[in-house]
């Protein structure tokens, strides 16, 4: 269940473990560690967090009934960001992608909703099941599309990839705008434990617009441990 904060004025708020508190109030309300959601200071991936290995390749079965994925999806890992290693690079078909832990897009650089994602996902790892990390802020520069979001580590499990059993964790993320008709969404992720590579994900409009239908994996190829990949030949 998406547990929803309605704010009638946003003061860069930011929490965790279900804790979304305005900085006005951080003197007299215990409980939620207040954070600046600034990226001053050096960027570091957090503990228990390494992005696939460079090489590593993820096939993905085209979705039933979907003319958008007809080939299936191939993910090519490149390795972590030179200038933020939680961020993870990919190439998707053509285009070259950043995805914040892997996973997710965190909405665009030099938003409130891009800085309070990059402060608040780091505290879910290690990963565990039960941790949830809530945060909001403005989708674009200009302000007005105030979104609040829970992102929550559900289950661990196995997910049959090709021939083989794997350990997974199970995510979810839930998005809502907090003013007006706006829109909800919830996102569902698998995550491959030996490699953190995504595995399987789904998106559901839940208000209209169009879903992305879930999407798993098919084979996982994992360069050899200690080799040395250049990410531009990839």
């Amino acid at each position: 269940m998406l547990h929803l904060f309605f704010a009638r004025s946003y003061d860069r708020s930011m929490a965790v473990h279900h804790c979304i508190v305005p900085l006005a109030f951080l003197a007299v309300l215990t409980g939620c560690a207040g954070r600046d959601t600034s990226l001053a200071g050096p960027l570091v991936q957090p503990e228990g967090f390494e992005c696939p290995a460079a090489g590593t390749v993820v096939r993905f079965a085209p979705p039933a009934g979907s003319d958008r994925f007809a080939n299936g999806v191939v993910h090519t890992y490149l390795g972590p960001d030179p200038d933020d290693p939680f961020y993870c690079l990919r190439r998707t078909g053509r285009s070259r992608v950043t995805r914040l832990a892997t996973f997710f897009n965190a909405g665009d650089e030099g938003t409130d909703l891009h800085r309070a994602a990059r402060i608040a996902v780091p505290q879910l790892y290690p990963l565990q099941v039960g941790k949830t990390v809530t945060y909001q802020g403005n989708a674009n520069s200009n302000g007005g599309s105030l979104t609040h979001t829970v992102v929550a580590v559900e289950r661990e499990g196995t997910l049959r990839v090709g021939s083989e059993d794997r350990p997974v964790w199970y995510l979810r993320r839930d998005r809502e705008s907090v003013f007006g008709a706006g829109f909800r969404t919830v996102d569902t992720y698998a995550l491959d434990k030996a490699t953190n590579a995504l595995l399987q994900f789904e998106n559901k409009q839940m208000n209209g617009g169009r879903s992305t239908p879930e999407q798993t994996a098919v084979s996982i190829t994992v360069p050899p441990t200690g080799s040395v990949i250049d990410r531009n030949s990839l």
